[in-house]
Order: C-alpha cells, then structure tokens, then sequence
C-alpha cells in the first residue's frame, strides 16, 4: 500500500526490529534514519535527514525529525512536533504540541517543551523546565531546572534556574 510520498515497496531507514516500526498509521523512516534499541516510531510520525533515535525513545502522532538530529534516552516527541536542523533530544523530556526544536537547539533531562515554543541557535533546556506558549529560547540561552519568568530568553539572557516559561 501506497501513502503520503512513500511507494509500496520502497526501502525505508535502519531498524533493530519489528517493534521500531509500527505497522499502523502513516509512519515512516527515511532510507538515511536509524530507530534502534527499544525507540519506536508510530502514528503518522517520521524521521529523516541522518536522524538517529534509539534507546526508549518515542516519535508518535505527527512528529516530525530531520536534519541530523539524535533523540534517545527516553526522550517523546509528539502531537505536530518538529525537530530539525543538528542537535541532541535527550532524558526524559516531551516535546509535543506545536513546538519546535531547530537550529542546534537542544532539550534534556525532564523538560517540557509545549504550545508554540522554539528552542533555537544553540539554545538549551534541562531539568525540570517547562517551557510553552509562544516562548523562544535562543542564541547561547541555557535554561536549568525550577527557575520561574515568561517571554524570550536570548543569548544576552542570564542562565536560569529552576524554569517555568510560558510566553
């Protein structure tokens, strides 16, 4: 069967095993994708562009990776997520809603990145962080564990601690 761009029949990206790949929905990996271990790709997910997702972590509903990206641990990315553009997804951190992960930003530990948020140009988030709504986190901003503000942390930004975003 036949769907979105992919032919029946067309060679997909390196998987471990059956349980990589689920059999339902519209997911795919892209021939130069690698999801090993125990990652898995469901729904109408896909990962392409040099993506590497492995351990426990999970691509599900609309989420998209590209561009040389490495999710792992037990890292989720859902909902119409994107993740692009060379970084790291790491821990156990969620990254869902309409959020996007871009530009050599990178998500540890347990955040949480939601809503409309970008994470961009080096920026990082670690910890216990949530970050949502409309907030941008950029340039060399690092966001740590449990720190509470709203709006757009920069690389003129001092490091925060303790974060709570919501733009």
């Amino acid at each position: 069967m036949s769907f979105s761009n992919i032919k029946k029949g067309q060679l997909g990206g390196f998987v471990s095993g059956y349980h990589n790949l689920s059999q339902e929905g519209n997911c795919w990996i892209y021939d130069d994708a690698l999801v090993y271990l125990q990652a898995s790709i469901k729904d109408n997910a896909v990962a392409k562009d040099q993506c590497w997702i492995y351990n426990r972590a999970k691509l599900y509903e609309n989420a998209i990776i590209k561009d040389k990206r490495y999710v792992l641990d037990d890292a989720e990315c859902f909902g119409n997520s994107v993740i692009s553009g060379e970084g790291t997804i790491a821990g156990f951190c969620k990254i869902f809603e309409n959020c996007h992960v871009k530009d050599n930003g990178g998500v540890w530990g347990k955040a949480w990145c939601h809503g409309n948020s970008q994470i961009s140009d080096q920026g990082r988030v670690f910890g216990n962080t949530e970050i949502t709504g409309n907030c941008k986190v950029k340039g060399n901003a690092k966001l740590y564990s449990g720190f509470y503000d709203s709006g757009c942390y920069e690389s003129w930004s001092p490091y925060g601690v303790n974060v709570a975003l919501h733009g």
